[in-house]
């Protein structure tokens, strides 16, 4: 019994430890954009460069995690776990959503970076600030949502056969460096 646990929680901690790094940069994010708010112009350029970074961490680790979900696990999931086919459509859509977002704010960014104008960084501010923190209360709760369905499913329910297919199609997955990106309008 305990090999049959040790293995569906190895089979689970890919997906978990990508939540985690996800996590941290949602972290990463919510400080950076505080300190954007309230340090002020001596440290607003170290700021918008940090913000940058966390975007594009953000950009790499989520968007590839998501990508992963949708090339590999969620097609599986479909055929193997039909129960979850109208979640997995709900994620599908949270993924384009929070794409969609992270892209705003990161050329939101990068207008404050062109901007020389003070006038214009008060609503870029904003802005970027308001993205931000929608971002990262949706992010949070998609995190939760897959933790709470998808990987506690997956534990319970796939049997050894199912997990031994799954881990060769995450392998084969890992190993082209899935990546994936929708072209937001």
């Amino acid at each position: 019994m305990k090999s049959t646990t040790q293995a569906k929680n190895k089979f689970i901690h890919f997906f978990r430890h990508s939540h985690q790094e996800i996590h941290e940069l949602s972290e990463q994010l919510q400080q950076t954009l505080t300190r954007l708010q309230f340090e002020g112009k001596i440290y607003r350029g170290r700021n918008l460069k940090q913000l940058m970074e966390v975007v594009e961490g953000l950009e790499d680790k989520a968007l590839t995690h998501m990508s992963f979900q949708e090339v590999v696990l969620f097609p599986f999931l479909e055929t193997h776990v039909p129960k979850l086919e109208s979640l997995l459509q709900l994620l599908r859509s949270e993924h384009r959503e929070f794409e969609s977002h992270l892209m705003k704010l990161k050329a939101s960014v990068q207008k404050w970076l062109k901007q020389r104008s003070e006038s214009s960084h008060a609503s870029l501010m904003q802005g970027i600030q308001e993205i931000g923190m929608c971002l990262i209360f949706f992010l949070r709760s998609h995190l939760s949502v897959e933790e709470k369905s998808i990987y506690t499913v997956m534990e319970s329910s796939l049997k050894k056969d199912e997990r031994s297919k799954l881990a060769e199609l995450m392998k084969k997955g890992e190993n082209k460096k899935i990546r994936w990106k929708l072209a937001v309008s």
